[in-house]
């Protein structure tokens, strides 16, 4: 590890000797830099960071007087060249090993998956060590701009999420009595933070202070109470009175990893290798903390092969633990070879997960009333993956302030926005340098040990996640990547791009179908309203409406009220489709691909 933001900022070398970075000036850059790790930030923007009042006339100069600092201190200290030059400012490319900041959140992500996987040691061991390398507040020697605030607000939350984990699995474990010395203070710091509160009294239970568990929760609600907040939730309401009545369920033996333990785990597997996505990952953490989230409700929404299903599987074992009394799943089947996953028939087995008895009501509002009625008041995670459109998705909404239901889909989804107020976060491919990031992860330094080459390749890959995960597979398994990008598939043929992209073409309607063809006759940039008009041999209204609906389901994206731009591969299929000689009567009876996972 080289960089430590977890504290005061630190620079070592591989033989983990400090490295001094002389000049304050020098040293707030690569602070800034840290922040923004494997992101272009602009020299403008650095100059507004670093100079909060009138930046000095010779601000680009000192900017890049203070680089050059830190390339010659880090040269020195035998730091491979890692601050680029770009067009228009710096990029600080640094590899996850590198920074503590990215061990802490992989370390933490493991303990976490082994809490919920029944291994608590294993989780003490993997999130003592995350937590471990914090040293205090993170650059607390360095005046972070307010622009960067957010960035070590999000450590601070992951950190107390890390400190509670560890919390859980120790309890498990039996470390009871060293908790209920060290919760306390804790508690104090964090007065309504529920788990650790929770937590705090299973201590104070187990160690035979039956009293000073139940003081703990009536002070709990006399703080939410002061904060104008409602009262605990109905795991922590179930706490209390399991210890109110003595339950030998909780005696450490039989006791669950933490209070309220969830019944059901329904989550997938996270995908083994996630890179980049940071700013999105810092957008979806932001809405957990929103006041009026939407009944709880956030949709991750963009176009074939963008990897939606990945990262919301990837934040969303990240934020588990926050909802202790369960995590749902369900596979919509919106954009698959199968029919679209049928409402009603969803609910009857989400009602069963949570326990209702008897049979399902025989109406899609009944039965959805009858879910929100069962998930109020406990905190659930609700996945809803590959879902259609809104009308497929309103039912299965929680409704609760409580639940988190977290969406994937291909459509932009404008209704629930619109009328329920959800919150929406836009996915596209990835940036050149999370491109890069992804083929190291999956490569090694060994294989990708020619940048150049693997900048090539992403390029070609259109920085799609998908295709590049079928390429690093290819290459990692010695085999030659497709020449042509749409052709890239999984060894067993189970998952493609063209089939990614084929199950976006086959849900459109036929006069939608038939501008998306007219696109591919297009070069990519001039795809004007107009000159789509004249190359679907259609009228200028049909064409905007038309292009609108396409962009609804993320297939094209609108730059202003006249042009739109399109992913390069997506172009490519596009212009194949047009020449394809394969008439559109005949074309549902073509084979289909099977729905990629990423």
């Amino acid at each position: 590890m080289e960089f430590a933001i977890l504290g005061p900022l630190q620079v070592r070398d591989s033989a983990a000797r400090p490295v001094t970075v002389r000049r304050h000036k020098a040293r707030v850059l690569l602070a800034l830099l840290l922040c923004r790790r494997n992101r272009p930030v602009a020299a403008n923007t650095l100059a507004d960071w670093m100079w909060t009042g009138d930046r000095p006339p010779s601000a680009r100069a000192n900017l890049q007087s203070y680089a050059s600092d830190v390339r010659r201190t880090l040269r020195a200290a035998g730091i491979p060249d890692c601050l680029h030059t770009t067009a228009t400012g710096y990029l600080l490319q640094v590899r996850t090993e590198q920074v503590d900041a990215e061990l802490f959140d992989d370390l933490a992500a493991a303990g976490q998956q082994a809490l919920w996987s029944d291994a608590p040691t294993l989780a003490v061991e993997k999130l003592t060590r995350a937590l471990g390398l914090w040293r205090g507040t993170p650059l607390e020697d360095i005046q972070v701009p307010a622009a960067l605030q957010p960035d070590l607000a999000l450590l601070a939350a992951r950190r107390l999420e890390a400190i509670s984990d560890c919390a859980a699995a120790r309890l498990s474990v039996g470390q009871h009595r060293q908790l209920a010395q060290e919760l306390p203070g804790l508690v104090r710091e964090h007065p309504t933070h529920e788990p650790l509160r929770c937590q705090l009294m299973l201590a104070y239970h187990r160690c035979g202070r039956r009293r000073e568990a139940l003081e703990a929760y009536h002070q709990f609600t006399a703080e939410l109470r002061r904060g104008g907040r409602a009262g605990p939730s109905e795991s922590a309401a179930r706490l209390y009175h399991q210890i109110l009545n003595a339950d030998p369920a909780l005696a450490p033996a039989n006791a669950p990893v933490s209070a309220g333990r969830p019944v059901f785990r329904q989550l997938p597997a996270p995908p083994g290798r996630f890179a980049g996505r940071q700013r999105v990952l810092a957008d979806l953490d932001r809405t957990l903390s929103t006041p009026d989230r939407a009944a709880g409700s956030v949709a991750i929404v963009g176009g074939p092969a963008t990897g939606k299903t990945a990262l919301a599987l990837h934040w969303a074992h990240r934020i588990a633990a926050r909802f202790p009394d369960g995590q749902l799943y369900a596979d919509l089947r919106g954009h698959a070879a199968a029919d679209p996953a049928d409402p009603l028939a969803v609910l009857g087995r989400l009602l069963a997960d949570l326990g209702a008895a008897g049979t399902v009501p025989d109406t899609l509002e009944e039965a959805s009333a009858r879910y929100r009625s069962l998930i109020a008041g406990r905190r659930v995670l609700v996945v809803l993956d590959n879902a259609r459109d809104s009308e497929q998705l309103r039912p299965l909404l929680p409704g609760s302030p409580d639940c988190l239901a977290l969406i994937t889909s291909r459509d932009r989804l404008d209704g629930l926005v619109v009328r329920e107020g959800i919150q929406r976060v836009r996915l596209g491919p990835l940036s050149p340098t999370e491109a890069r990031s992804l083929l190291y992860g999956m490569l090694g330094t060994g294989q990708a040990n020619d940048p150049d080459s693997m900048d090539r390749l992403a390029l070609r890959c259109g920085y799609l996640p998908l295709a590049l995960r079928i390429a690093g597979a290819d290459l990692g398994d010695g085999r030659a990547v497709a020449a042509n990008p749409l052709n890239l598939a999984t060894a067993d043929g189970e998952v493609s791009v063209r089939a990614s992209f084929e199950l976006s073409y086959r849900t459109l309607p036929t006069e939608e179908r038939r501008v998306f063809r007219a696109l591919g006759r297009i070069p990519p940039g001039q795809l004007t309203i107009e000159v789509v008009a004249a190359a679907a041999c259609l009228p200028l209204p049909d064409t905007r409406a038309l292009l609108h609906r396409l962009a609804a389901v993320n297939l094209i994206e609108q730059v202003d009220q006249q042009t739109y731009q399109m992913f390069p591969l997506l172009h490519a299929y596009a212009r194949e489709r047009s020449t394809s000689g394969v008439p559109e009567d005949d074309f549902a009876r073509q084979p289909r691909g099977l729905l990629p996972t990423h």
